[in-house]
């Protein structure tokens, strides 16, 4: 069990669109890396309840927290989920953006670090924590779910319940890619969401698809796939307009521009979509 440390505001309670008290801490937690020492700033939502609560850790993608986080977290709140938004390129000292950003293996100990603080927080259900996030994110939220990956950094004292992953991306551990062989893992049998667009030109669009098709038999069942032929990249963006933005990571590690277009019944949709599957892993 780890207790949060280097807590810099003090909880406000703050009324819910729908009328429920949600109380908002910032805070900081350690990583689960004894090799890395390292505070990771967060935002912990707890809505009001007599009894321990389901809660879910929101991971932010190249951007930053970016206000994505904020969209998802307001509909699981108002489910009675908790949510904790961590924020994982200020505790490396990064500015947003692909220039200097860790790879979402290096970005493990900082997830499971929030499980840690999560699971030994008096108010939330140990057995019941899950993960979502966002393309880096999303990748961050599948790969939480490898068993090897989970007793490494939790020492099989916690696991995430429920895995929700938006837009990942997939191509660098497809077959042949640089992490081929991660997909081939043992799983620790929590179900995975993977939410994708039919028009995503940072990875192929097929990418999920491939990348389920790649997964052993015994893991395939685990992962089920929610598609969007109309959505890009990123498209539950706050952002009013289309954007085009360079990465190098883009189009299968090739480099080049992607697309990110807004589109506000998808992100609704994926958004309801997201609540309904941790509701139910989280048997609400």
């Amino acid at each position: 069990m780890r207790a949060a440390f280097g807590v810099f505001a003090l909880a406000l309670l703050a009324a819910h669109p729908a009328g429920a008290q949600i109380a908002e801490t910032r805070l900081s937690y350690p990583a689960a890396s004894p090799e890395q020492a390292r505070a990771i700033p967060a935002t912990l939502r707890l809505p009001a309840s007599g009894g321990r609560v389901p809660a879910v850790v929101v991971v932010h993608g190249t951007g930053g927290v970016d206000g994505r986080g904020a969209f998802h977290i307001q509909a699981l709140n108002a489910a009675g989920i908790a949510t904790l938004e961590v924020d994982y390129f200020t505790a490396r000292g990064i500015r947003p953006g692909p220039d200097r950003r860790p790879s979402a293996p290096q970005m493990l100990p900082d997830s499971y670090g929030a499980l840690l603080f999560l699971a030994g927080h008096p108010k939330i259900d140990p057995a019941r924590i899950g993960i979502t996030g966002f393309s880096l994110g999303g990748v961050q939220a599948q790969l939480t779910s490898n068993a090897g990956a989970t007793q490494r950094y939790a020492g099989g004292t916690a696991k995430f319940a429920a895995h929700v992953a938006f837009y990942p991306v997939y191509w660098a551990a497809l077959p042949g890619g640089p992490r081929g062989n991660e997909l081939l893992e043992p799983r620790t049998g929590a179900p995975v969401l993977v939410q994708a667009g039919g028009q995503d030109d940072y990875d192929a669009p097929d990418s999920c698809e491939r990348m389920i098709a790649a997964l052993p038999e015994a893991s395939r069942p685990l992962f089920s796939l929610k598609y969007y032929p109309d959505a890009t990249h990123g498209w539950d963006s706050p952002l009013t307009q289309p954007r085009s933005y360079p990465d190098p990571a883009a189009h299968q590690g090739k480099g080049g521009t992607f697309r990110l277009i807004p589109n506000r019944a998808v992100a609704e949709e994926s958004r309801t979509v997201m609540v309904a599957f941790f509701r139910r892993a989280f048997g609400m």
